[in-house]
C-alpha cells in the first residue's frame, strides 16, 4: 500500500484467523485504507520515522462484532487504525504529539498502551484518554 504499510497488516486479525472469518475490504474500504495508510505514513514521519505496529486496522462486520468493536466504528470503513509506536516515549507522549500534526483527524483516542487514529473525513479532531471506571471504560476529552 505505501513504503511502511503493507495491506497484509492492515487486514489482518488474529480473532479473525482464530474465528475463520473472513475479513477482506470492498472496493471503497480498500480505497479508504489506501488513504490511511498514507495518513499512518505522514505520522511515521512526523515521529521521526519510528516503527508503527498496527493492531488492529479494517474490520469486517463479522469481525467488527466478534471483538466487540462500535456498531459505527470507523474499522468498518477502513479509516481507523490501531497502533503502538516503537520508540522512546511512551504511548501518552506520541498521543500528545499528534495534536500537532497538520493532517485530518476525526479522532484520535488513547486506550492504554495503543493509539486509536480514525480519519473519517470531515473530522471533528477530537483527542480522547479511554479510562478503566468501574469495570467498564470512559473516555475524556483532552482536546478538540
Amino acid at each position: 500500500m505505501t513504503q511502511h504499510f503493507t495491506l497484509k497488516e492492515m487486514i489482518y486479525s488474529k480473532t479473525a484467523a482464530d474465528l475463520g472469518i473472513a475479513n477482506y475490504p470492498d472496493t471503497v474500504q480498500l480505497f479508504h485504507l489506501f488513504e490511511l495508510a498514507h495518513s499512518l505514513e505522514l505520522v511515521r514521519e512526523y515521529f521521526d520515522n519510528r516503527k508503527i505496529v498496527i493492531t488492529s486496522a479494517f474490520r469486517s462486520k463479522a469481525l467488527n462484532k466478534a471483538v466487540g468493536g462500535a456498531k459505527n466504528s470507523a474499522h468498518l470503513n477502513g479509516y481507523a487504525a490501531d497502533f503502538y509506536v516503537i520508540g522512546n516515549k511512551t504511548m501518552e507522549e506520541y498521543f500528545l504529539y499528534l495534536k500537532e500534526i497538520d493532517m485530518n483527524i476525526n479522532q484520535c483516542i488513547l486506550e492504554d498502551t495503543v493509539i486509536h487514529l480514525d480519519i473519517t473525513p470531515g473530522g471533528k479532531r477530537e483527542f480522547l484518554v479511554r479510562e478503566r471506571v468501574n469495570g467498564g471504560f470512559q473516555y475524556i476529552r483532552q482536546y478538540m
